[in-house]
């Protein structure tokens, strides 16, 4: 009974209360002591908030295409180096000189290489001369008016280079950046501001070079009374020993001697770049405890060897605990004169001994190691006593940063340097750190024995981390022939042995360069120029660098790893003549072709060169091969000039170009085609001969028509009653060659012009239409005018004779206008013609159009064009090498390329299907803002990439090949 009566009590209970609310006591499932499942409830559906997705624009691309073919290594690059090593990297950096480096219309680059954590080397150019004329290899071709950077102003010289340049870095809140301080200017008779200057050149975070006067011809007068500098330009290196040391706080310490006309009132300035980028007024080191400071004198015969080649300098940190708080840290070698024996040049050592509240120094000490050192001195080196010996000439130091002793490398040479028996390397040695301390002592050095090999030069010293061992890099070798390493086992007493060093690197000459040591990786890094031709110095040397670890310092089994830094040159040398082509082939290939000439040769050292892109899209790779080098033996002049470009339907290249033959006023239309995509080229002469007047095939333009045939338009500049003319030439199947005269003298009955005025057909450019008609737009004569013509033919394409017809294009408000220059062409798919060309009077660019097909609008006479001038200011761009380029979408917008001297560098503009013009051009690349550079942009060829936008072959303003492809609107 009480069970049946609970059972009726739990019913109850149950209808009372829902489901719900008696299972929330329920366990969790974890400590159900049933199996049952309990209901499962749907919960309602959730939407997600909806995020947009970031909206990723592809960048565009930019490649370096070529720099050049590395075909000649003595490429006249090198010169004296310097070398720094980046604090955060570890990586080293060099600076150096490249007398060939063309940047429009300039000769001559202050240069620099970083190598990056890859190990390659990335070049850039800091700086270059003033424009200046007659270039033959050298600065100015030894004007002493031309404006040199970090290079002397003479003839090259046959042995090292003198230091008047230097690289160091700030350190700032992790980032490093270079700095370099190097010679500059132009030397002058008279005037107060004449010669040379000091430059200064700090590296941005964008990698362009910000330059700026670090101390002026002036301020060099008025800091010497004007015992200096009226004929400064006339020494080979009137301005030498430049050094800087850069502080904890990041203040440039700048040091340098400059010459006067007879090197024998040659004084030592100092001055101070602050935290802020203001420089001191440059003030004349001068000391008198315990040695008087007398810079080198003598004559400045550089075969003798005598003058300041390069001075040493480094922080003394030991007191200091390792930091570099002022210039009292401040420690230099040079190179003196002293009276016993007469014109000797002797070692001296500096040292700033009081420095200004700015951090400046305001007094130095120095110490003459022949007269002013009573101690173990400098004077039982070999040959340091004779007269005119170059002791010290060329010295470095290196402080222990254990100790704080001062290590002084110093070479001696007689005046000879055909002489080498009696050229030795020595180690001045402090034997105390009271010099690094409190001040040069008189007592406190010894000698180490010179080294046993004999020497050109001393390049660099420096000292291991821990103080033990010694490491010196040198000219080593009768004519400096060797870069040599070595080794002082023991620094503080121990001699040097021929068995501690090796060899790095050995050629006809070298030219020694800067020389480091980390201490945190342990690596030895060093950069020398070398001559690997005969002719040492005629041209100058290609710059190296090595790396090496001390244990590699062997003179049995040592090996030294050596790179290439820059050896090539820069990839064109003419500047009045088109050099660039480029095309779309219809497999989708983008392929170019280029000129190339090897500076300073003739010959079959100037080349035709086609390559192609492959590689990834966002990082694209460009592979090439020569096409042609020298012609059926003939003494080539130029070869592959005027080059242009076209594929036929197999997207087989074709190439048509100028051979200028055995004179310069000798050429020869020349075709290369390939039957194999690139990898072979077969060569057909077309048109020219062997008399000397005959001139034939400049500003060629090839092209290949649905069918295969191949037509090139070109100008015969032969002299004469018949030359300068616009001609065609058309391969038949048989693979002879149809030529034609199109307009100009001659082309009576199927040309164009029946006069006898010369200068038609420059700038040529040719396309077939559809059906197969040839068309070529040009530059012609009207009433003595240069302006934009146009011809084409009507009969098909098999026919074996052509009558042309011809326009005069755009000539409204022409005036006397030199039109037509840097013509670029477009045909449709449905025969629409698009012209863009330079009005290069006004420093403008010009469109011109017509609605219908070619042969229409042709038949229609010239009102069936419209032609409009672009508002985009482009200055007043270089005549031939300024090729405009023009494409036009499927949508039927057009895009416009252009080069523009006003700016100095390469632009896009654009005009909307609807007819409206982009308000301002695209920079597509620029010259940086201290160069002058009119190259940038030059010889531009503009095609669609795959995306239907603009993609572009053109001229740097380093004189390399570059690449861009945009990629988004």
């Amino acid at each position: 009974m009480i069970n049946k009566f609970l059972k009726i009590i739990f019913i109850l209970i149950l209808s009372l209360f829902p489901l719900s609310i008696l299972s929330c006591s329920k366990k969790p499932a974890a400590q159900q002591t049933t199996t049952e499942t309990p209901a499962t409830e749907t919960p309602p559906a959730e939407t997600p908030p909806t995020e947009t997705p970031p909206v990723v624009v592809p960048a565009d691309i930019n490649s370096i295409v070529t720099v050049g073919a590395g075909i000649n290594f003595n490429s006249s690059t090198g010169s004296w180096s310097e070398m720094d090593l980046d604090p955060i990297s570890k990586n080293p950096d060099i600076v150096y000189y490249d007398r060939t480096a063309i940047v429009s219309p300039i000769v001559g680059a202050l240069k620099y290489a970083k190598m990056t954590d890859s190990g390659s080397w990335k070049v850039e150019i800091v700086d270059t001369n003033a424009p200046i004329t007659a270039i033959t290899n050298t600065c100015g071709g030894g004007a002493t008016s031309a404006n040199c950077i970090g290079a002397p102003n003479v003839a090259v010289p046959t042995a090292s280079q003198a230091q008047i340049y230097d690289i160091k870095h700030f350190v700032s809140s992790g980032v490093s950046t270079a700095v370099i301080a190097y010679a500059f200017g132009s030397g002058g008779a008279g005037a107060s501001t004449s010669g040379k200057s000091i430059r200064f050149a700090k590296r941005e975070t964008t990698g362009i070079w910000t330059i700026e006067t670090a101390v002026t011809g002036a301020q060099i007068l008025a800091a010497t009374t004007g015992s200096v500098g009226a004929q400064l330009s006339t020494l080979q290196y009137p301005i030498t020993g430049v050094r800087i040391l850069v502080d904890d706080s990041n203040r440039v310490h700048l040091t340098f001697v400059v010459y006067a006309s007879t090197a024998n009132n040659s004084v030592y300035l100092y001055s101070m770049r602050s935290a802020a980028g203001t420089w001191s007024t440059p003030s004349v080191i001068s000391t008198s405890s315990p040695s008087t400071l007398s810079v080198v004198s003598g004559a400045p015969t550089y075969a003798a060897g005598t003058g300041l080649q390069q001075a040493g300098a480094a922080w003394c940190k030991y007191n200091s605990g390792g930091t570099s708080a002022n210039a009292t840290g401040i420690v230099l070698s040079t190179a003196t004169v002293d009276n016993t024996p007469a014109a000797s040049t002797q070692g001296f050592i500096l040292k700033c001994s009081t420095a200004n509240a700015d951090g400046s120094c305001s007094a130095w000490q120095g110490l003459d190691f022949t007269s002013g050192c009573s101690g173990a001195c400098i004077t039982t080196t070999p040959a340091s006593s004779a007269a005119a010996s170059n002791q010290f000439s060329r010295s470095d130091l290196a402080i222990d940063p254990v100790t704080g002793y001062i290590f002084l490398g110093q070479f001696v040479a007689a005046p000879s340097l055909t002489a080498p028996a009696v050229i030795a390397t020595g180690i001045l040695t402090t034997l105390s750190p009271s010099s690094c301390d409190s001040g040069l002592s008189t007592t406190a050095w010894s000698t180490v024995r010179a080294h046993p090999t004999a020497a050109q030069g001393t390049m660099g010293l420096r000292v291991a981390a821990d103080g033990t061992k010694l490491y010196l890099a040198s000219l080593t070798g009768a004519a400096g022939t060797n870069i040599s390493l070595s080794f002082l086992p023991v620094a503080h007493a121990s001699n040097w042995v021929l068995t501690d060093q090796v060899i790095v690197d050995s050629s006809t000459n070298t030219v020694g360069g800067g020389f480091n040591f980390d201490s945190t990786t342990g690596v030895l890094w060093g950069s020398f120029g070398s001559l690997t031709a005969a002719g040492a110095g005629t041209t100058g040397q290609d710059i190296k660098a090595f790396g090496a670890y001390p244990g590699d310092i062997n003179s049995t089994t040592g090996i030294v790893n050596s790179w290439f830094v820059d050896q090539t040159n820069s990839v064109a040398q003419a500047t009045a003549v088109p050099m660039l082509s480029a095309k779309v082939a219809p497999d989708g290939t983008v392929g170019y072709t280029y000129f190339y000439q090897e500076p300073g040769t003739t010959g079959p050292n100037s080349h035709l060169y086609y390559g192609f892109k492959g590689g990834p899209e966002s990082t694209p790779l460009f592979g090439e091969r020569m096409v042609s080098n020298s012609i059926a033996g003939a003494t080539t002049f130029m070869n592959g000039l005027h080059p242009s470009l076209a594929y036929d339907s197999n997207s087989n290249p074709v190439i048509s170009f100028l051979n200028q033959g055995i004179a310069a006023s000798t050429g020869y239309l020349m075709i290369a085609r390939s039957a194999n995509k690139g990898a072979s080229f077969d060569l057909d002469r077309v048109d020219g001969s062997t008399v000397t007047t005959n001139t034939v095939g400049q500003f060629t333009s090839v092209g290949v028509s649905p069918s295969d045939s191949i037509g090139v338009s070109y100008y015969d500049y032969s002299t004469g009653a018949t030359g300068q003319r616009l001609k065609f030439a058309k391969r038949q199947k048989n693979g002879a060659w149809i030529r034609y005269i199109v307009d100009g003298p001659g082309s009576t009955g199927t040309g164009c012009d029946t006069s006898t005025s010369g200068g038609i057909g420059i700038n040529s450019r040719f396309t077939w239409t559809s059906t197969g008609r040839p068309v070529i737009v040009y530059q012609g004569l009207v009433g003595g005018v240069k302006t934009l013509k146009f011809a084409y033919a009507t009969e098909a394409e098999s026919s074996a004779t052509y009558t042309w017809n011809c326009l005069v294009l755009d000539n409204t408000g022409q005036g006397g206008n030199t039109r037509a220059e840097g013509i670029g062409i477009f045909l449709s798919s449905s025969d629409k013609l698009y012209i863009s060309h330079y009005d290069l009077t006004a420093g403008a660019i010009r469109l011109v159009t017509c609605d219908n097909n070619i042969l229409t609008c042709a038949a229609g006479g010239a009102s069936s064009f419209t032609s409009e001038r672009l508002s985009y200011i482009i200055g007043t761009p270089l005549a031939i090498a300024s090729a405009s380029g023009i494409f036009i979408t499927t949508e039927g917008k057009i895009w416009i390329s252009f080069h523009s001297t006003a700016d100095n560098g390469l632009f896009i503009a654009s005009k909307s299907a609807a007819g409206v013009w982009s308000t301002q051009a695209t920079t597509i690349d620029a010259s940086p803002a201290n160069l002058s550079s009119t190259y940038t942009g030059q010889h531009g060829v503009m095609l669609a990439n795959d995306k239907g936008l603009p993609m572009l072959f053109y001229r740097s303003f380093e004189n390399w090949i570059k690449f861009f492809s945009k990629q988004s609107e």
